[in-house]
């Protein structure tokens, strides 16, 4: 009876979680649309429900993740900053197995930090993000855009531009040329090249990251900090 009662509850926690992990579906596919109040909502009650010693710890550090982004969606990036921090306590709490997303969380704080004008912070988490990912292994386009950023944040335009030309030879290589990743690397282009005064090329690379974030959807959850061109509003 023990036995079978234990299996009971295993199960009502599995079907717990299916359930939470299909609100996160839904919140990150209404942030890819830019249904931001639904994508807040879902998120808020995964938010919610996974929370408290007994919780569902994976789908809460999401949940808090994905909060933080979409106030960086919607450039309310003072807000965004206790939310993400919140998220980065949870991953350190998880430890090791949590540094991409920790990379993420930390990616993105420096998008509001710069944005709302701490150039050292943003720096410090910049750094941040590079560490954690290339600790996690992972992917190369990730490792990119965070050092193309960085080299931004520092003023290095040169390195800046040879690293934004490798992303988007990655990025096209992995994911062809219509890619919604290459907005990332073409913004970074677009960056360094003005600081250069290569404006005629500047503005090419804007218009094509331009119209390829028209023309495709991010992924709040895993793509926004390395490639959603809102990073970079403040930086043009």
């Amino acid at each position: 009876e023990i036995s079978l009662g234990l299996v009971g509850s295993e199960m009502c926690i599995r079907d717990s979680n299916r359930t939470l992990n299909f609100k996160l579906n839904l919140a990150a596919a209404n942030a890819d649309i830019g249904q931001l109040d639904q994508a807040e909502e879902f998120f808020g009650q995964v938010q919610r429900l996974s929370s408290g010693e007994n919780g569902y710890a994976v789908g809460e550090l999401i949940a808090t993740a994905g909060l933080g982004m979409v106030r960086i969606l919607r450039r309310k990036f003072e807000e965004a900053i206790p939310i993400l921090q919140q998220a980065d306590e949870l991953c350190q709490i998880m430890g090791d197995p949590a540094n991409f997303k920790r990379g993420e969380v930390a990616d993105a704080m420096a998008i509001a930090f710069y944005s709302k004008g701490d150039r050292d912070q943003a720096m410090h988490h910049e750094q941040l993000a590079v560490e954690l990912w290339e600790a996690a292994g992972a992917d190369e386009s990730y490792l990119l855009a965070a050092k193309a950023r960085l080299a931004i944040l520092q003023e290095d335009w040169d390195e800046s531009l040879r690293l934004s030309e490798k992303m988007r030879s990655v990025s096209t290589e992995f994911f062809g040329e219509e890619s919604g990743r290459l907005s990332g690397p073409l913004t970074s282009r677009g960056i360094a090249l003005a600081r250069l005064g290569r404006l005629d090329e500047a503005t090419d690379s804007f218009e094509q990251a331009r119209q390829i974030s028209t023309n495709h959807v991010v992924n709040v959850l895993a793509d926004l900090p390395v490639s959603h061109p809102v990073s970079y509003t403040h930086l043009r």
